[in-house]
């Protein structure tokens, strides 16, 4: 089965989760799907799209602000992916890292 998108508040309550692997197969992260997790600290994208993943409003606000971002996608792609991480509201991030 394949998974396409993280649903709208998706984690809410899951307080103890400290790291997620998103499925290459994902291309839309929900609205506050891990809003308020304050001990996530690292999320990784294994999507290797051209065009990125969306990111919808509050996808990650209230995250640990040590926070860091890992993509195996292309330098464009992560790009993209860091504008809209910041356009959602996560303004903390600088940068979405290669793996």
């Amino acid at each position: 089965m394949e998974i396409g998108n993280v649903a709208k508040a998706a984690f809410k309550g899951c307080d103890t989760l400290k790291k997620v692997k998103l499925g290459k197969t994902i291309t839309t992260i929900g609205t506050k799907a891990f809003a308020n997790l304050e001990n996530l600290e690292e999320i990784i994208f294994l999507s290797t799209s051209k065009d990125g993943v969306k990111v919808n409003k509050n996808a990650f606000t209230g995250i640990s602000p040590e926070a860091k971002f890992y993509s195996k996608a292309s330098v464009e792609a992560r790009k993209k992916i860091l504008k809209r991480i910041k356009k959602s509201g996560y303004k903390i991030i600088t940068e979405v890292a290669k793996i």
